[in-house]
């Protein structure tokens, strides 16, 4: 059995070169053994943009959260659904979401190159890991895409683009079955009518404004729809063995205890502690990707740790990491969110964007009034002996006392003991590229 993090990116709204940046798609092996990906250094620089965004998401939405409600963000997913978008903005919309994703100095095709590449190179490097990363624009019958949107998104973010009649049977059916391929079926049941559908006495009556039904306004006046998909399922390199798994007591944010499976091992992987935290590294497959599962010192949180974590400060406890033979006692874990943006982008410094009148899409289509409605993700991982799973949908309308955690001495193991609150992250380890990062703090 295998793990895995699905994650769905969306927006809701009412020019890529012939240079491929980092790996031609037609040429790339899947490769067996651990490869690199080779930046140059304006990819590099865009690279550690993109998680310095992913920090920022993360404390902006762990704080606009319930205190003990577990969080789950995909910073790629978004940043390529951004990144999408982006193509269609000019002005102060497009400034915004440049200024925001740290881009300002950098042209389009850069961009656009520069994600063409990693979306190629991601889904080849390691073919015992399954990562997809899918794209769609889903058009109501107007407006009609500027032609170069529609290529720069098909060539540069293999985005599929469909003609629906939003709100009808069919629709639903084909952006589900869409889901369901994309993620290998973890979220295929992401909309449904129940939810998502304007009901039809509504639909109908020209006295109702189904822009103020809760359940309903995807529907009625929808012009378009930006889906975004990132599938994680990748098995460790070194498996947990099940039969050392046991129960332990794991205290919640909150200060209850809960009785938990922990998977138990001695390995050698990448390690560091500080007086604040320790980390460990736990690589999948052929090593090109990991988890880094980051646990407190208990004079903190995992909360205030995420506050005070920048993109340099990340780069420096990375490089700070060294082989080290470590008893990790991990629970198995699984996360399931969902989770409105648009507060989240705002703070970040994009709100021209959710704002019909000031919102500029003039590059997208020549219609007029287009604007963000609604930005989400909905997300679920998985955890356990073999791995992990992880998906996402991108959706736009342990040591007792005051030492620090892992202490090494020459005759025993550091001891990692995750058994309260602590922030994960998968990566991939050459760029760093950040895929998810999350945090526990109940189970």
């Amino acid at each position: 059995m295998k793990t895995g993090v699905w994650a769905l990116a969306s927006f809701l709204l009412g020019a890529c070169s012939a240079n491929d940046a980092v790996m031609d798609a037609n040429d790339a092996p899947y490769f067996t053994e651990h490869s690199d990906i080779l930046l140059a250094e304006k990819q590099e620089f865009i690279a550690r943009r993109n998680n310095a965004f992913a920090f920022g998401l993360l404390n902006t939405t762990v704080n606009s959260e319930q205190p003990d409600r577990n969080v789950l963000l995909s910073p790629l997913s978004a940043s390529l659904a951004l990144g999408l978008l982006n193509n269609g903005a000019t002005g102060t919309t497009e400034a915004q979401i440049r200024t925001a994703l740290g881009y300002k100095d950098l042209t389009r095709t850069e961009l656009n190159d520069y994600f063409k590449g990693m979306i190629q190179a991601l889904e080849h490097i390691d073919q015992k890991v399954n990562l997809n990363i899918g794209s769609s624009i889903w058009l109501q019958e107007s407006p009609e895409l500027n032609t170069a949107f529609s290529e720069i998104n098909t060539a540069c973010y293999n985005a599929d683009i469909f003609h629906v009649w939003f709100g009808s049977e069919e629709a639903l059916t084909m952006i589900n079955t869409w889901l369901q391929e994309k993620t290998d079926g973890a979220l295929s049941d992401f909309f449904n009518s129940g939810d998502y559908y304007l009901p039809a006495d509504t639909y109908n009556d020209p006295y109702k404004d189904p822009y103020f039904d809760q359940n309903s306004y995807y529907w009625k006046g929808t012009q378009m729809w930006l889906l975004h998909t990132v599938c994680f399922n990748g098995a460790w390199q070194t498996p947990f063995d099940g039969d050392r798994s046991g129960n332990v007591a794991f205290t919640n944010s909150d200060g209850t205890t809960t009785e938990v499976v922990a998977m138990n091992g001695r390995m050698n992987v990448n390690f560091v502690a500080t007086d604040e935290l320790a980390m460990v590294e736990l690589p999948y497959s052929n090593g090109s990707f990991s988890l880094n599962v980051l646990l407190p010192d208990r004079n903190t949180t995992s909360q205030k740790l995420i506050e005070q974590m920048t993109e340099p400060q990340w780069k420096e406890l990375v490089g700070k990491l060294q082989k080290t033979a470590v008893d990790v006692s991990l629970p198995r874990f699984s996360v399931e969110y969902e989770h409105d943006l648009d507060s989240d982008i705002s703070t970040l410094g994009m709100s021209s964007i959710f704002d019909a009148t000031t919102a500029s899409f003039g590059d997208l289509s020549s219609a007029r009034g287009i604007c963000v409605n609604r930005m989400r993700q909905k997300l679920r991982s998985t955890v356990n002996e073999s791995g992990t799973s992880a998906a996402t949908l991108s959706d736009i309308v342990t040591n007792p006392g005051n030492e620090p955690v892992g202490i090494t001495t020459a005759d025993k193991a550091a001891e990692f003991r995750v058994d309260r609150p602590f922030i994960y992250i998968i990566k991939e380890q050459s760029s760093g590229v950040i895929i998810f990062t999350g945090i526990v703090k109940k189970l």
